[in-house]
């Protein structure tokens, strides 16, 4: 059957041919040489088969995201998997369960996407997929409702992500239209107008005049000021009577669901003309959030204002900026101006902490109190390397309830919070943290589990003064 099947090929590829034998079109050739069944789509595909349980119902919705980060894309049948996935998008045919679905999927495939190392791959996602997805943005873009609006959006960030080559007409005219103007996905979409991305620069000044509304604004705001800090923007579009008007109103606002939009504003002001600058820095310096008097601080620092210099080494003081400011300080090559306490190790140790603590994604709040308890210089299997490694125990209150437990200070800066840390022996935290570390590291020798006893027992194995066993 396969040899009657092949001979059927070869006879239509010559017939062909005879008919275009002064100009042969270049899938004739391919057909001759490679076997009709090498050229078969290949049918298994872990990510297909994952996706495609997920959208006719077989796969629970919440597991999604987190199946397809352990399934990545690795194989052409993925990279097939994700055409065929666009495709149904647009086929009519497609039940509206499934579209439905389909919807909801498409930002963890273009997340997979976003996540391809491979040099191949990701070519092959461009050349084959990107057509495809440019025609579901164009599609999406046309209709009204936010299902198909966050679609387009959501395509918008593969298309720059990938150098579309028509991406600056088709980002200008979303940003114009405009799409989702309030949407915070436009953050994901301006994070890859790095100084590096081709199109940058005509991105830049097609949006210059008019600036984009709403929160667009925001998002064009902070690569403007990435580009400008990494010294790759000659003038800041917000350098402007518009701009200025914009920066000032944001740094004047007294809503704090505003803030974030003001600590941008207050980046960008040693990019503007002196005259407005001198005008919005003193209103920075007195805005309510610290962030912003901070970042207010950086801007006098950058352009040679001494008073910012002392201002940041000020901030470096203070456990919760500290390691902000010194960062800004040796940018600007003036580690002189460093406070020697703020370069002790135990200093740097609860200031690496109480950030930790009050980032966002942990407890938003500056904690209560942070105090060392333990230190010890230990062959650290995680890293393979002698590390002096400090636990800190900390409280901190959130809405009238306080949390305490004992954090890490080592190469990773760390806290388990779900584990009951302020009942342990030093040694278990020892233990618990080595073996957390080396389950985060993906070291080959890792316990299966966050353990203090295998932790302690690993330990125990690369420093023969470390107790593997007892209180």
């Amino acid at each position: 059957m396969f040899r009657s099947l092949l001979w059927i090929v070869l006879l239509l590829v010559c017939a062909g041919w005879s008919r275009t034998a002064t100009r042969p079109h270049p899938s004739v050739g391919l057909a001759i040489v490679v076997p009709f069944a090498a050229r078969r789509r290949p049918e298994h595909s872990p990510f297909g088969e994952l996706l495609d349980s997920w959208l006719h119902g077989s796969a629970p919705e919440e597991n999604l995201a987190e199946s397809l980060e352990r399934t990545p894309i690795e194989t052409w049948a993925d990279v097939d998997a994700v055409l065929a996935f666009l495709t149904a998008m647009r086929d009519p045919q497609t039940p509206v369960r499934q579209v439905r679905r389909s919807h909801r999927a498409l930002p963890h495939v273009v997340d997979s996407c976003l996540e391809i190392r491979d040099e191949n791959l990701a070519n092959a996602i461009q050349d084959r997929a990107l057509p495809e997805a440019t025609a579901l943005f164009e599609e999406s873009l046309g209709r009204r409702s936010p299902l198909s609006q966050e679609t387009a959006l959501t395509l918008l960030e593969l298309l720059v992500a990938f150098d579309d080559p028509g991406m600056t007409e088709r980002l200008v005219r979303a940003v114009r239209l405009p799409l989702l103007p309030d949407h915070l996905d436009w953050s994901r979409v301006f994070s890859h107008l790095a100084d590096d991305h081709p199109f940058w620069p005509d991105v830049c000044d097609a949006l210059a005049e008019p600036l984009p509304p709403g929160f667009v604004a925001i998002a064009f705001l902070d690569t403007l000021n990435d580009l400008a800090v990494a010294g790759q923007l000659d003038v800041h579009p917000f350098a402007s009577e518009e701009g200025c008007r914009r920066l000032e109103g944001w740094l004047r606002s007294p809503h704090p669901e505003l803030f974030s939009y003001a600590r941008s504003a207050a980046t960008a002001l040693p990019f503007i003309g002196r005259r407005d600058r001198e005008k919005l820095l003193p209103v920075a310096r007195k805005h309510p959030d610290e962030e912003v008097r901070l970042e207010a601080a950086w801007g006098a620092a950058v352009t040679g204002d001494e008073a910012g210099i002392r201002s940041l080494a000020d901030w470096a003081e203070d456990t919760l900026w500290s390691r902000q400011a010194c960062q800004y300080l040796r940018e600007l090559q003036r580690e002189d101006a460093i406070p020697a306490v703020a370069q002790t190790p135990e200093f740097e140790a609860i200031a690496s902490l109480t950030a930790w603590l009050a980032h966002p994604d942990q407890f938003g709040v500056r904690p209560e109190r942070v105090d060392p308890i333990d230190q010890r210089e230990l062959l650290w299997p995680p890293t393979g390397e002698r590390n002096l490694i400090q636990l800190l125990r900390y409280v901190v209150e959130v809405d009238g309830f306080v949390y305490e437990g004992v954090g890490m200070v080592g190469e990773l800066t760390f806290a388990l919070l779900d584990e009951p840390t302020a009942e342990l022996s030093l040694e278990d935290l020892y233990g618990l943290y080595c073996s957390w570390e080396m389950i985060y590291q993906n070291a080959p020798d890792a316990p299966p589990e966050i353990d203090a006893q295998a932790g302690r027992t690993i330990l125990a194995q690369h420093n023969p003064d470390f107790p593997a066993s007892g209180s």
